[in-house]
C-alpha cells in the first residue's frame, strides 16, 4: 500500500481524564490495522495541542485557531488531507473505534466495487459498552433488494442517516464537492447526499468493523439534542434536504415561529 494511501483523524474539542480513556481507545484502534500506509492525526483548537503532545507521543496533532464544532473540526481534517495528497480521508469519534480489519476490508470492497465512499455495519453501545442496535444495514439492505449495489438519493432519502463517522471517503470527492458545512445536526446527511447528488458512488460492507459510543452524556451531540426542540431539529433536516444541490456552505438562522396567543 502507497505511504499516503488513508489519513484517519480524529476530531477532539476539549482534553480531559474521560477524554483521554475514550481517545487511547481509538487511536490504539487505528494504530492496530492490520495493514499499514494508514497515518492518524489528532485535530483540535490550539489551546490542548501540548497536553495532547504529552499525552499520544508518535501521534501528529493539528492545531487550529477556529471553531471547535464538529463541522469545522472535520474540515481541518479534510484539508490536511488534501494538501497531503491522501488518496482516502476517514473521521473517527474519538469515543469510537475500529476493527483491525476495518480499513483493509473497505478498501478491498470499494477497489472491487469502483466506488468512492464506503462505509461498514455499525455497532452502537451505550457508555458500559452495552449493545443498542447496528446501524447502516438498512440502506445495505434495500440496495441489495433494489440490485443497485450502491446508494443514491432515494435510499439516503428513505433511512435518513447514514454514519459519516463510520466512513472511509475519497479525497479527490471532497476537493470536487466540498465539505462539511455549518449546519447544526443535519450537517452529515447534507454531505453524503451532496456526494451521492453529484455521482460519488457509494457502499455499505455487511461486516461490522466499527464501534460508535451512542450519545453519551457529556459528549458534543448529547449537548446539541439537549438543547434543541423537535420543531428546530426538523428545520435542519429540511435544510439538509434542500442545501445538498450546492457545494458552497451559505449562513442559514432558524427562527422560532411566534405562537399565537
Amino acid at each position: 500500500m502507497d505511504e499516503k494511501q488513508v489519513l484517519i483523524a480524529i476530531p477532539v474539542h476539549k482534553f480531559d481524564v474521560e477524554v483521554a480513556k475514550y481517545l487511547s481507545l481509538a487511536v490504539a484502534s487505528v494504530e492496530n490495522q492490520n495493514i499499514g500506509g494508514i497515518s492518524c492525526i489528532i485535530v483540535c483548537p490550539n489551546g490542548i495541542v501540548d497536553s495532547l503532545k504529552d499525552s499520544f507521543d508518535g501521534v501528529e496533532i493539528v492545531g487550529h485557531d477556529g471553531d471547535t464544532g464538529f463541522e469545522s473540526q472535520v474540515n481541518v481534517a479534510f484539508e490536511h488531507a488534501i494538501s497531503n495528497n491522501y488518496v482516502w480521508v476517514g473521521i473517527l469519534e474519538f469515543d469510537d473505534s475500529y476493527d483491525p480489519k476495518y480499513v483493509e476490508t473497505l478498501l478491498r470492497h470499494a477497489n472491487h466495487k469502483n466506488v468512492s465512499y464506503i462505509a461498514p455495519f455499525s455497532l452502537y453501545v451505550d457508555e458500559e459498552s452495552k449493545y443498542i442496535g447496528i446501524h447502516n444495514e438498512a440502506c445495505w439492505a434495500r440496495n441489495i433488494v433494489e440490485q443497485s449495489g450502491s446508494y443514491d438519493i432515494g435510499s439516503l432519502f428513505q433511512r435518513n442517516f447514514l454514519l459519516f463517522t463510520s466512513c472511509l471517503i475519497k479525497t479527490e470527492s471532497v476537493k470536487d464537492f466540498g465539505g462539511m458545512k455549518e449546519i447544526p445536526l443535519t450537517h452529515t446527511h447534507e454531505f453524503i447526499l451532496r456526494m451521492a447528488y453529484n455521482g460519488v458512488e457509494c457502499s455499505v460492507v455487511p461486516h461490522i468493523l466499527h464501534t460508535h459510543t451512542f450519545n453519551r452524556s457529556g459528549s458534543y451531540l448529547d449537548g446539541l439534542v439537549g438543547n434543541i426542540t423537535k420543531e428546530e431539529f426538523n428545520f435542519w433536516n429540511d435544510v439538509a434536504r434542500k442545501e445538498y444541490f450546492f457545494v458552497e456552505d451559505r449562513h442559514i438562522e432558524y427562527k422560532p415561529e411566534e405562537k399565537e396567543e
